[in-house]
């Protein structure tokens, strides 16, 4: 799941940036409640239970890319 400061990172970026490749990496979390998006601070709860109890994976576990299309075309192939 994706909170709001994922949002903010990649307007701040755009607007700085004409060209830009944000990676990150995600935090293993078990959650084993069904998630409820209509909590006022959904993404602030979440946060906090990702970094109280959630595990960073290492540097080589890049799941979250965001760009601008341009910069994809510009990629060679994976």
């Amino acid at each position: 799941m994706l909170t709001s400061d994922f949002r903010a990172a990649v307007e701040v970026t755009s607007k700085t940036y004409n060209e830009f490749l944000m990676m990150g990496r995600r935090w293993d979390t078990n959650i084993t409640e069904p998630w409820d998006f209509n909590q006022a601070e959904w993404d602030r709860q979440l946060r906090s239970l990702a970094l109280s109890t959630g595990r960073l994976n290492g540097p080589s576990w890049v799941d979250i890319f965001a760009s601008r299309v341009t910069v994809l075309r510009k990629m060679p192939p994976f």
